[in-house]
């Protein structure tokens, strides 16, 4: 089979927009990476301050990401700003 210019430019032009797709896609576990790097202080090591309760709650989100229900419950409960985002950005939102 001979391939023709115009087919090979397509192919690899599909093939380029695939792989950029992918590039853009942030999975979830580089978005809860990104969000407890960028607490203060490490997350707070003091149980109930803002850092320890957003690290926390990154962690359970972490831990449950192939439980959809629940992931779906945290959407209600969290408090962190950090958790909320990502929970978002996982189609997960408030009801």
């Amino acid at each position: 089979m001979k391939l023709t210019n115009e087919k090979l430019k397509q192919i690899i032009k599909e093939e380029l927009e695939s792989i950029m797709t992918e590039m853009e896609e942030e999975s979830a576990e580089m978005m809860i990476s990104r969000e407890l790097k960028d607490l203060p202080n490490a997350g707070g090591s003091i149980m109930g301050t803002p850092g320890a309760t957003a690290r926390d709650e990154l962690v359970d989100i972490a831990n449950s990401l192939e439980d959809e229900k629940y992931l779906s419950q945290l959407a209600n409960t969290v408090h962190s700003e950090e958790a909320k985002r990502v929970l978002e950005k996982l189609g997960y939102t408030q009801v």
